[in-house]
């Protein structure tokens, strides 16, 4: 009963042991990914949109009175 008992532990260990790792591993992101997704946000929200329409209509009218 009791090697039974220390078996069971060391294979629960050894798989510990080698599944964490790859979980940890696998749950860090990229700075860079981070900087992109970032700046498609900003690219992409309201506000962007409301900068390039504002853009769109000064560049109209300095076309039109310029």
């Amino acid at each position: 009963m009791r090697t039974l008992l220390t078996t069971m532990r060391g294979a629960a260990s050894a798989a510990l042991l080698l599944l964490v790792p790859g979980a940890l591993h696998a749950q860090g992101t990229s700075p860079w990914v981070d900087a992109v997704n970032e700046l498609q946000t900003q690219f992409t929200g309201p506000i962007a949109r409301g900068l390039s329409l504002i853009a769109i209509v000064v560049g109209g009218l300095m076309f039109a009175f310029g």
